[in-house]
């Protein structure tokens, strides 16, 4: 099965460092866990199980939440306001739990950055800067601290550039949402012709 991004792996360099042969590897974090050294992806059986927990907790409930408030905004979805409202309650829980766990912390796992703040600070970036306003940052003061630090790192910022912080939300863009969703033209049926009327006898 192909898959997009794939990083193209050398199998015999692999074989002689690591006794064991692989093939292409199509999968976004297996690759930024090998490209990226035992430093972003533990040098620990438990400290890569740790930040193995963060990548999949960000993928499967912060992802889903987050695309369902921000499509809206793109013109990517409709205005559902019941999806909306669930992806938000989703969207908080996952931030309030996370606000209590960083409370005393600087970083995700350990004491440097890992794949586990480079994972969840990217899936928060368009939530920070298109939805999340000042207000909105005021309950969430430890993500944000954490944040900041995250995405002004050095690296960060040669990758993607800086991240501005959001001052006014977002909200849904109908004329947007109508470009990207043109209505089919309506087909006309052709008319019928009409028989002559038969002579009457």
């Amino acid at each position: 099965m192909t898959k997009s991004p794939v990083l193209c792996v050398d199998t015999t360099a692999l074989t002689q460092s690591t006794g064991s042969s692989a093939g292409n590897i199509g999968d976004t974090f297996a690759i930024a866990s090998l490209v990226g050294g035992s430093a972003l992806r533990g040098d620990d059986e438990v400290t890569r199980c740790q930040i193995t927990q963060f990548m999949n907790q960000a993928e499967t409930s912060l992802f889903p939440a987050a695309c369902q408030i921000l499509y809206p905004c793109w013109g990517l979805m409709p205005n559902n306001k019941n999806v909306i409202s669930k992806a938000r309650e989703q969207f908080d829980g996952y931030m309030s739990a996370l606000e209590g766990y960083l409370a005393d912390k600087t970083y995700l796992v350990g004491e440097a950055v890992t794949l586990a703040d480079l994972t969840v600070a990217m899936y928060l970036r368009d939530m920070y800067n298109m939805i999340l306003d000042e207000g909105a940052r005021a309950k969430y003061t430890n993500v944000t601290r954490w944040f900041t630090t995250i995405i002004n790192q050095d690296e960060v910022t040669r990758v993607i550039g800086t991240t501005a912080l959001c001052t006014k939300p977002a909200q849904f863009d109908a004329k947007l949402f109508a470009a990207n969703h043109p209505k089919p033209a309506k087909q006309e049926k052709p008319k019928q012709e009409q028989k002559p009327k038969e002579a009457a006898n």
